[in-house]
Order: C-alpha cells, then sequence, then structure tokens
C-alpha cells in the first residue's frame, strides 16, 4: 500500500510571468490554514514532489514545517503544468521503498489525476467541484511500487478544501 497527497498551490498574485506568481495574501491565509489542519490527516509523508513555480514552493514553504517527521524535498521541474501522465511518470521514479509521497502542483493535471483515481462512488462526489487552490485529496492506492499509480485501485482517505 502507498498512501499519495495530491495538493494544488495556493492562491497566487496575478501581474507577473506564471512561474514566477508569488502567494497572494489569501493564498497564504490559504496554506497557513491547511498546515494547521495537516497534523490531523494522518502521518506525514516520506517526501514531498514539488512544481519549481514559485507559487508551489511558497505554498511548501508554509505547510512543510507542519509535517512531522519532515519529509525529504525534491523540486520537480516537470511537475510545472504537468498532466496526469507526467504526474505518474515522477511519482513512478521513487523508490518501490517510499511508504508515502506528496505531490505539490497544479491544475488541471493534478485535479484530473485525482479524479481518475476517485474512480466514481463517494469519493467522486466529494472532487466534483474539483481542487480549488490550497485542495488537498489524500489516497490509499492498492499497489507496492509507484509504477501503476494512474491503474491503482485507490480510495480516497481524506480531502480538504478552504
Amino acid at each position: 500500500m502507498k498512501r499519495l497527497a495530491l495538493l494544488r498551490h495556493a492562491s497566487a498574485a496575478d501581474g507577473v510571468p506564471d512561474a514566477e506568481r508569488p502567494l497572494d495574501a489569501r493564498g497564504r491565509a490559504q496554506a497557513d490554514g491547511l498546515a494547521a489542519r495537516l497534523p490531523a490527516l494522518g502521518p506525514a509523508p516520506a517526501i514531498a514532489l514539488c512544481s519549481t513555480a514559485r507559487r508551489a514552493r511558497e505554498t511548501w514553504e508554509r505547510i512543510g514545517a507542519a509535517l512531522v517527521p519532515a519529509p525529504a524535498l525534491r523540486l520537480e521541474s516537470g511537475l510545472y503544468l504537468a498532466t496526469p501522465a507526467a504526474i505518474a511518470r515522477t511519482l513512478a521514479a521513487l523508490d518501490a521503498a517510499v511508504p508515502s509521497a506528496l505531490v505539490i502542483g497544479h491544475n488541471p493535471g493534478l485535479e484530473a489525476l485525482a479524479r481518475a483515481l476517485a474512480r466514481g462512488g463517494e469519493a467522486a462526489r466529494r472532487l466534483r467541484a474539483g481542487l480549488a487552490p490550497a485542495a488537498l485529496a489524500i489516497f490509499e492506492l492498492e499497489v507496492d511500487d509507484w509504477l501503476a499509480v494512474e491503474a491503482a485501485p485507490a480510495r480516497l482517505l481524506a480531502f480538504e478544501a478552504p
């Protein structure tokens, strides 16, 4: 079993090149609110895979301290505006011994992956509104390694949205 958390970056300011957009005041509040709720959502992930976009990195900076023990952080340029397949490829590169991962990224790819994992029922209903900024979906995947994330039977364990 693997545990996968998908986190969309918090709200970001406009007016600068996309990859350099910082969190705005609302985004900082969203990330801080999520950080306060993280300890109640289960064990911290073993690794955090974060897009290199500024808004994703700043989201990580605000929530990372709430994760105990602190996960290893890997900045991944391939997560910037990644498709579900690209996110799955990034996860597939993880060692099979890694029990859990957090991906901090962007829509529409992150949301599409979350919906694909939900596969109907209550989980799909909860994700119907999508992944708003700073929304977090945590799944338990019935796999022994990260190679088959997209095809893995999955169960939604938690869904948090601001």
